[in-house]
């Protein structure tokens, strides 16, 4: 497996043009097609901008990109807020009519749509994701 280090970003504004390039930047490196990359850029926005807009008190978000034997890209997103797993009512929401969902909650069905696996643990005082998506 190859595996690009976990980096560290704090949770503003500037920092999240700069953690989308890093991801960009390593998805390339560890050749994956330009598919893969975007739609890897896009997930980690998603998982960003949701702890830039939603997680008081948040200060950092880490993120890790590798590509295992069989070419899937693996994608762990952690960050320090308050324990959140977006995963719990997503099954729920997925069942309703659009106009019967409630506001937000909508980014981690299109996480879940990108990936094949997406799992939520929370340890160490960080909420984690870890990620699955098909070459």
């Amino acid at each position: 497996m190859d595996v690009i280090p976990a980096r560290v970003f704090p949770v503003n504004a500037e920092a999240l043009d700069e953690a989308l390039r890093h991801i960009e930047t390593q998805a390339a490196a560890l050749g994956f097609n330009r598919s893969v990359q975007l739609k890897l850029v896009l997930v980690a926005e998603e998982l960003c901008t949701n702890v830039l807009n939603h997680a008081q008190h948040a200060q950092l978000m880490e993120l890790q990109l590798s590509r295992d034997e069989a070419g899937c890209a693996r994608l762990m997103f952690a960050d320090d807020g308050p324990a959140f797993n977006p995963l719990q009512n997503a099954e729920a929401w997925q069942d309703l009519a659009p106009e019967d969902r409630p506001v937000g909650g909508l980014g981690i069905v299109l996480v879940q749509g990108f990936c094949a696996q997406v799992d939520y643990s929370r340890c160490g005082g960080q909420n984690r994701l870890d990620m699955l998506m098909l070459p």
